[in-house]
């Protein structure tokens, strides 16, 4: 019924719910803090962060959806 192979979008979804997943289950230090909660935005790099969680996952799709575009 649905093809992902000649359809950007499917694939994009995918691609993505996978990368956030990982980027979740990994914790990495520029999102997460020591004690695993979510830095907010900020300038003080030991408490914030430059780019938040919301703003790095919108950025993320966009990025996938182009790139899932080109190929």
């Amino acid at each position: 019924m649905f093809s992902t192979k000649n359809n950007p979008l499917t694939n994009a979804v995918i691609l993505y719910i996978i990368i956030v997943m990982l980027v979740i289950y990994l914790k990495p230090n520029f999102l997460y803090t020591e004690h695993n909660t979510l830095k907010t935005y900020g300038l003080n790099f030991n408490e914030n962060s430059i780019i938040p969680f919301p703003m790095f996952v919108v950025l993320l799709s966009i990025f996938i959806y182009l790139l899932c575009l080109k190929l």
